[in-house]
């Protein structure tokens, strides 16, 4: 016969609260993985500029030959949008992985226009 402790209304408070908990925390780390700029779009325009996304299938490429390549690819884009009709310059470029240890597998490129003064 196994003996089955009795629990008390705080021990089984305690218990739910870990379980919802547990779920929670299961929540919020899945809506971490991958979808938090997989909802957003490649290429927005901001106030001054732009902020452009580079998605990579797997290890994002980080040679100068494969960065040369991305920003031409860059250039033509801000060019067909129009957003900076008299030039830009890159302010940030961050290389993020889904973790502080993985690879990066996105590369987030932030621009500002160039303003001609009269």
């Amino acid at each position: 016969m196994l003996h089955r402790p009795d629990y008390s209304c705080a021990e089984e408070a305690q218990t739910v609260r870990k379980a919802r908990s547990l779920v929670l925390c299961a929540v919020l780390a899945a809506g971490c993985t991958g979808g938090s700029f997989a909802l957003r779009p490649s290429y927005e325009e901001a106030r001054d500029g732009f902020v452009h996304r580079v998605r990579c299938n797997a290890a994002c490429d980080l040679s100068k030959t494969a960065e040369e390549e991305r920003l031409r690819a860059l250039d033509a884009l801000v060019r067909s949008h129009g957003t900076c009709p008299h030039g830009y310059a890159i302010r940030n470029r961050e290389a993020l992985g889904t973790t502080y240890a993985s690879p990066p597998n996105l590369i987030v490129y932030e621009g500002r226009c160039v303003i001609r003064r009269g």
